[in-house]
């Protein structure tokens, strides 16, 4: 991600963001590129689609990761592609739940 990542986490301290927030949405973002094995400016609205639905359908996250994960998306391309994609809502619309532990009943 080289100059992508540099450019993130300088907007990220610029903006007051905590270390660790900073070191999360790098994260999720590394991630979201090795992913699909491109360059982050070559990555579409419609690679955006297909992850939440790799994470939700397939990996079956928990909200709480999922909405970190398009909250660092969304930061990415708002902040440092200055693109605008169309990102699942980071509040309200959750996704099925993930994965319960063993002695929650979930209903």
């Amino acid at each position: 991600m080289g100059r992508f990542r540099d450019r993130m986490d300088d907007d990220l301290r610029i903006r007051g963001y905590s270390a660790n927030t900073r070191a999360s949405y790098l994260r999720c973002v590394r991630h979201f590129v090795r992913h699909f094995m491109r360059r982050p400016d070559q990555l579409t609205p419609e690679h955006i689609r297909q992850y939440q639905l790799y994470l939700t359908r397939d990996r079956r996250v928990f909200w709480a990761y999922f909405n970190q994960i398009v909250c660092a998306l969304r930061f990415f391309y708002r902040q440092v592609l200055r693109a605008k994609p169309t990102l699942a809502p980071s509040d309200g619309g959750r996704p099925a739940p993930g994965p319960c532990h063993r002695d929650i009943i979930c209903h």
